[in-house]
């Protein structure tokens, strides 16, 4: 069975991995939106899990609001990368996906860190 920390973790995990593949540029137009597209899904899917755990914590609604606030911009940062690569700007898509990657390690550290001994104790294991 895997914790609930694991499963999060090893989200995490392909997010960063996915970026780090993304930031290296040099992939052709296709595979950089592929790339930006599963980046997309991965964080939709991932941030969706989050907020359904963030939800049963006994954390302050003013905690939690903040972070699903973070988690908006974050998409939105991704959709604005997405619409740079489909207008063929790899330029303008490489910056923004370095500020991207930053916004989410920054995201991790500041939120997702604190809510570790929740995830120990609350909810033992994820399905």
């Amino acid at each position: 069975m895997v914790s609930t920390e694991q499963f999060l973790e090893s989200q995490h995990t392909g997010i960063l991995k996915l970026l780090s593949r993304i930031g290296m540029g040099g992939e052709r137009l296709k595979t950089e939106h592929e790339l930006v597209g599963e980046l997309h899904r991965l964080l939709l899917h991932h941030f969706d899990a989050e907020e359904s755990l963030l939800d049963r914590l006994p954390i302050p609604p003013t905690e939690a609001l903040a972070h699903h606030q973070d988690h908006s911009r974050i998409i939105h940062m991704i959709g604005e990368i997405k619409q740079s690569v489909a207008k063929g700007e790899l330029e303008a898509a490489t910056q923004l996906m370095a500020g991207l990657a930053s916004e989410i390690v920054e995201h991790e550290t500041h939120y997702d860190v604190q809510y570790k001994p929740f995830l120990r104790s609350l909810i033992p294991a994820a399905a």
